[in-house]
């Protein structure tokens, strides 16, 4: 629940390095995608149009986090832009 409030706070203040940090624990927590969809959802009401750019970045984020959770090349967890998770950890933003 601390987390999702977390990633909330991190699209309203605009923070890409806190967003891929929560995203990644979120993931790492096993939260499914209909919860982080809900709270997508809710940060859009609460901050208004606003949030849009934000939001796709970050459900574009979920989509790639997803995808490469497991890289079979490697043992490694690998996050967004292929930074390794138990080190330096990929940007959500531009």
């Amino acid at each position: 629940m601390k987390e999702l409030v977390a990633l909330s706070l991190s699209i309203e203040r605009d923070c890409d390095d806190y967003v891929t940090y929560h995203m990644v624990r979120l993931k790492e927590l096993g939260t499914g995608r209909a919860e982080i969809g809900e709270l997508l959802v809710l940060t859009l009401i609460v901050g208004g149009s606003t949030m849009i750019p934000w939001l796709v970045r970050t459900a574009a984020f979920q989509e790639e986090l997803e995808h490469d959770w497991d890289d079979p090349q490697t043992d490694q967890h690998v996050g967004g832009e292929g930074a390794v998770i138990e080190g330096q950890v990929g940007r959500v933003g531009p």
